[in-house]
């Protein structure tokens, strides 16, 4: 059986300028979907692929390729072309393009735009990253409220090609303030000749401009709403988050936090893997690597300093690994639960007592399960290890369990405390997880394991 390879027929339509093929791919996939399938063309042939189909579908098209794909297109197309392109995509994510195109070539693109389509821009532009507005669009429904729901219906109708969606209708009054909103089921529903303000809905759903683009992403997913108006202090209706636009925040915040968790600083954009140049990669790297790695000598200091216990007591030197992982891991687990729960507003900075309080029950119990599975692990592993005269077996394991207890206590401990820490003094606690949680859990582990060996067998 041969399988449809459309990659393979992109190419050969290509290859023999077959612009009949090319715009039926393009008229016959969904633009995500042809999307996807130019990641691996040069920005030539990706232009030489769309741009023989509407304008309307090339912009859909384009909105979904890879945002490093679209500024290469956007920068070696003509101004014509480019305007064209841009008029057609829908307003948020033209404004994300121009914010990305180098600063000549973006102020050339806006000579060549309307004045309505630059008015729009800037405004929208005009609101900084982060925020409800630097991720609302002006492509919403409004209506007056003193029309009928007849005539609310007829008023969509011919707007609904230039707006992203129209299952909402926002309801304003003579000043573009919102008083409201009605769902296209309500007015579907609703008697012909009555007026919207009589049963609009009242009790909505909305966020400031200036909100932060994470928690407006996920009340439109708490309320399971398609979009939420975005409004100023003066109540004026100023445009929407979409549903998509949330989906592309929550990606974008989880990317973010995932990078951060593994210690990867600088930009968290949207570009893929490849696309990102080495160079980038590196600088997003190093920073806290070399932090880590510094930290990590204090082990080598700690170590030095017990020097004298290891060479006496070689056992211990065995279980190193097993006490150093096991605090690493239940450091992890607390901090990834403890981040997880600030992000999502299940606990704030000053539940930080209740957080350490449970954290310590919890770590407790572990702590009791880990210790005998260590215990018997020594007393199975070291069964026939030379012993130094004067000590026994079950004294060191009883020694070792006790130690690797006290660890996963401290490190439990360390990675609920930390994150609630950063959070309380308004900084991401992100920052502070895997990496940097493991190195200091590594330190303290290695204290107490020492400390500890030192005081029970007197080394």
């Amino acid at each position: 059986m041969i399988r449809y390879n459309p990659t393979k027929r992109i190419q050969t339509a290509l290859k023999n300028k077959d612009t009949k093929v090319l715009k039926s791919l393009c008229e016959t996939l969904h633009p995500a979907s042809m999307a996807g399938l130019l990641v691996d063309f040069e920005y030539d042939d990706v232009w030489n692929i769309i741009r023989g189909v509407s304008p309307q579908l090339r912009a859909d098209i384009f909105s979904h390729l890879e945002v490093s794909m679209q500024t290469d297109v956007a920068q070696h197309i003509s101004r014509r072309e480019l305007a064209t392109l841009v008029t057609y995509m829908s307003h948020d994510d033209r404004v994300d393009l121009i914010k990305r195109l180098p600063e000549d070539i973006a102020e050339k693109l806006m000579s060549a735009l309307a004045e309505k389509e630059r008015t729009d821009i800037r405004n929208l532009a005009s609101y900084p990253e982060g925020t409800a507005g630097s991720v609302m669009t002006s492509e919403y429904v409004s209506l007056p409220d003193n029309i009928t729901a007849q005539q609310a219906i007829d008023l969509i109708r011919q707007e609904a090609s230039d707006k992203e969606t129209i299952y909402n209708a926002y309801v304003v009054d003579g000043e573009h303030k919102l008083i409201g909103f009605a769902t296209l089921k309500d007015l579907i529903l609703a008697k012909p000749d009555k007026i919207i303000r009589d049963f609009m809905s009242k009790e909505m759903i909305y966020a400031y401009a200036l909100d932060d683009q994470e928690s407006v992403a996920r009340t439109i997913a708490k309320y399971d709403r398609i979009s939420i108006p975005v409004i100023n202090e003066d109540n004026t209706l100023l445009g929407i988050v979409t549903h998509d636009d949330a989906l592309d925040v929550i990606e974008e915040e989880y990317t973010e936090d995932i990078e951060k968790f593994m210690a990867i600083s600088g930009s968290h954009d949207s570009d893929g893997y490849l696309a990102t140049p080495v160079t980038t990669h590196f600088r997003n790297r190093i920073y806290w690597v070399v932090i880590l790695a510094f930290m990590g000598i204090m082990s080598g200091v700690v170590l030095h300093h017990f020097e004298e216990t290891l060479s006496t007591m070689m056992i211990l030197a065995l279980y190193l690994p097993m006490l150093m992982d096991t605090g690493g891991n239940t450091g992890s687990q607390a901090a990834t639960v403890v981040i997880r729960s600030l992000a999502l507003g299940d606990v704030k900075s000053k539940d930080i007592f209740l957080v350490v309080w449970k954290e310590l029950r919890i770590a407790l119990m572990i702590s009791g399960i880990l210790g005998l599975l260590a215990f018997g692990r020594v007393m199975f592993l070291s069964r026939n290890t030379v012993i130094p005269a004067g000590f026994d077996l079950v004294h060191i394991a009883w020694v070792i369990a006790l130690s690797l207890s006290f660890q996963v206590i401290s490190a439990t401990l360390i990675g609920a405390l930390l994150p609630m820490v950063v959070s309380k003094a308004k900084l991401d606690p992100a920052v502070v997880a895997s990496p940097a949680i493991t190195t200091l859990v590594d330190i303290t582990g290695l204290l107490i394991y020492f400390t500890t060996a030192t005081a029970l067998l007197a080394v």
